[in-house]
C-alpha cells in the first residue's frame, strides 16, 4: 500500500538507538494506518487517495501521525522498555493533536491545500443543518417510566 509517509526516509531519521529489527515495520503499519485516517478524514472534502506527489501539507500531517501511531505500537509491543520522559511523551501528544487540528482545518475549509481542488462540500460535514427527523422517536410517553417497570426493578435488587 502507498503511503504518505516515505517510510525509508522516516525510519533513518527517527528510529530509536537500540531499536530491534520489527522497528521498520512498525513505521510500515503506523504510516499505513495514519494513510488511512487521512483518507478517511479528508474524503469529506477531497478526492482521496491524492497522487504522487503528494501535497507537501498531506506529507507533513501524515508524518506526524505515523510517529504518533508508531510511538503507540511500540509501546504496546515492548510494555517492559522504560516509558519516555514527560518531555518526550508531551511531545508526542502535542504532535497528534497538531496532526488532527490541522485535519480539522483542512475539512472546515479553514485551511485548503495548494493546487488541489474540493471535490466534496467542506462546509457540510459534521453539520446537522437542514435535518428533520422522519418520525418523533422521542416522543413525550417516552419520557415517563413506567411505575410497575420501576417497581419490579427495584425488587430485583433487594
Amino acid at each position: 500500500m502507498a503511503t504518505y509517509t516515505d517510510t525509508a526516509i522516516f525510519q533513518r531519521d527517527v528510529m530509536p538507538a537500540g531499536a530491534d529489527a520489527m522497528f521498520p515495520r512498525i513505521i510500515e503499519r503506523a504510516a499505513g494506518i495514519a494513510t488511512a485516517y487521512i483518507d478517511s478524514r479528508l474524503s469529506a472534502a477531497y478526492t482521496v487517495p491524492f497522487a504522487a506527489p503528494y501535497p507537501a501539507t498531506v506529507v507533513a500531517i501524515s508524518d506526524l501521525l505515523t510517529k504518533c501511531i508508531a510511538a503507540s505500537l511500540q509501546a504496546r509491543r515492548t510494555p517492559i522498555l522504560p516509558k519516555p520522559g514527560k518531555q518526550k511523551r508531551d511531545q508526542v501528544d502535542g504532535d497528534c493533536s497538531l496532526a488532527i487540528l490541522w485535519l480539522d482545518d483542512l475539512v472546515a475549509g479553514r485551511a485548503t491545500l495548494p493546487g488541489i481542488v474540493l471535490a466534496g462540500n467542506a462546509a457540510g460535514y459534521h453539520t446537522r443543518d437542514g435535518y428533520t427527523p422522519i418520525f418523533d422517536v422521542d416522543s413525550s410517553a417516552n419520557h415517563r417510566p413506567d411505575p410497575d417497570l420501576l417497581d419490579r426493578i427495584e425488587s430485583e435488587r433487594d
